[in-house]
């Protein structure tokens, strides 16, 4: 015996509505991979680099490619590992002889692939950020380098910020920063601005948003973000990167 079945339009017209919504819901997902490429250091009023910049697409003391002049070989892989380094042998010379890649002092940033873009103002990561602290003179330093994050896949968009170097000296006492694990030698801060520069935007459905900075975290502890990382002198230190979509009001 065959049994019929009937379907009432008011079944019928809910069952449709859940299934237009879960379209509508899948359709609004935006996944994006995140890349993140290193710009040219400032250093002093007169916005030099940094003694013996060097940028590199790849990750360690051995990455793929390496270039002294032209961080456009950060584009060498797309949505790869880039890293900043600096650092001589010898400041007193012109020009300072450079240390190896490996031994220089720099700034690491890996970005996640294939994340979903919340628009709710959900905290999400970027990536993952490492400073390689290794011994330097002063002058070494850059103040700071932009740090642009690029958004592809369903989604483009690029986000600049700045990250802030202060170099502490390593026996000072006290330490220049408490909050930093001095114990000894006495620790950096690095730090990250809140808001892109210039201001950018992202559209999703018909909205425009930018990238709030919520800044480092450890990436193995709940912890709040904070746009302030104290790194170890001598020692490699990472933190997860995250922010969050806020809608532009017009």
């Amino acid at each position: 015996m065959k049994f019929k079945t009937t379907v009432t339009p008011l079944l019928a017209i809910a069952t449709l509505s859940v299934l237009m919504f879960s379209m509508a819901s899948k359709a609004a997902e935006i996944n994006v991979d995140i890349d993140g490429v290193w710009g040219i250091s400032e250093q002093g009023t007169d916005k030099e680099g940094a003694n013996c910049d060097r940028w590199a697409s790849g990750w360690g003391g051995s990455p793929g490619a390496i270039s002294d002049t032209d961080p456009g070989i950060q584009n060498t892989l797309k949505n790869d590992t880039n890293q900043y380094r600096y650092g001589a042998q010898d400041v007193n010379y012109d020009p300072p002889p450079c240390l190896n890649f490996s031994d220089q002092s720099g700034f690491t940033f890996e970005g996640v692939k294939g994340i979903s873009l919340p628009t709710d103002g959900s905290p999400f990561l970027l990536g993952e950020f490492v400073h390689y602290n290794t011994t330097t003179n002063g002058v070494d330093s850059p103040e700071n380098v932009g740090l642009t994050f690029t958004f592809s896949g369903d989604a483009e968009a690029s986000f600049q910020y700045d990250v802030t170097l202060v170099e502490t000296i390593n026996d000072e006492v006290p330490c220049k920063f408490m909050d930093a694990p001095n114990n000894p030698p006495c620790g950096e801060k690095v730090a990250i601005s809140s808001q892109p520069l210039p201001t950018s935007s992202i559209a999703i459905a018909g909205s425009q948003y930018t990238l709030e900075m919520l800044g480092f975290t450890n990436c193995d502890e709940t912890s709040i973000p904070n746009h302030i990382l104290y790194t170890r002198e001598m020692a490699i230190d990472s933190a997860c990167v995250y922010a969050r979509l806020a809608v532009i009001q017009e």
